[in-house]
């Protein structure tokens, strides 16, 4: 994601919910961090590539209705009345850290956050802007999702790209760390007994 180019990133990627396959078993390792969370989607991912598709997003593996994540990212909205959503954490779906992050920054703006579960049919209307989040996109923005013979499409980003923007601003110190994120690092070439100056910590 971090090597797109700037027509993707202004105008969104083409996603296609993926119904022939599951990211996760219920109790498997969707929420864990190591390869077994992402080898699962490697061969749905190649065909809905080479369908023209850049991301997939799955939904739960139980009812296939709620939405999970996308490929191998969070899935976030804001809807039409300006509230941040995402999925609840399950034993299926990765807790992002950039998730929690854009959360933070979303209420620091005055924005209403919910964390639950989403019914992609009953909601999908009412999404605004869609967006994959994690942390080589940081946000990717989504500009339409197929599932089956129907495409819903979203406007570009506005609020995600204000939030994207402080949130990159503060991982490379341009902006304030009033939440305490980043962290200084000693590199190996200052002295022990040197005060730490080194470059801070990407979130």
């Amino acid at each position: 994601f971090s090597a797109l180019g700037p027509e993707i990133l202004q105008k969104g990627a083409p996603g296609k919910v993926v119904l022939e396959y599951d990211r996760s078993a219920p109790r498997g390792m969707g929420s864990v961090k190591c390869s077994g969370n992402y080898g699962a989607d490697l061969y749905p991912s190649s065909l809905h590539k080479a369908e023209g598709y850049m991301v997939g997003l799955y939904l739960d593996p139980v009812e296939q209705r709620y939405i999970e994540e996308f490929n191998v990212t969070n899935f976030a909205s804001i809807t039409k009345d300006g509230t941040y959503i995402t999925p609840e954490w399950t034993a299926s779906i990765l807790p992002s850290i950039t998730n929690k992050c854009l959360q933070q920054l979303a209420k620091d703006m005055g924005l209403k956050v919910e964390q639950r579960r989403i019914d992609f049919l009953k909601e999908v209307d009412n999404f605004k802007e869609v967006a994959a989040v994690g942390t080589a996109a940081v946000v990717l923005p989504i500009r339409s999702l197929l599932m089956r013979d129907k495409v819903f499409t979203f406007e570009q980003h506005e609020v995600m790209r204000k939030l994207q923007n402080e949130l990159v601003a503060i991982q490379t110190g341009d902006a304030t760390d009033k939440h305490g994120w980043t962290r200084i690092v000693q590199t190996t070439s200052q002295s022990t007994s040197a005060p730490a100056t080194g470059s801070k910590a990407r979130l």
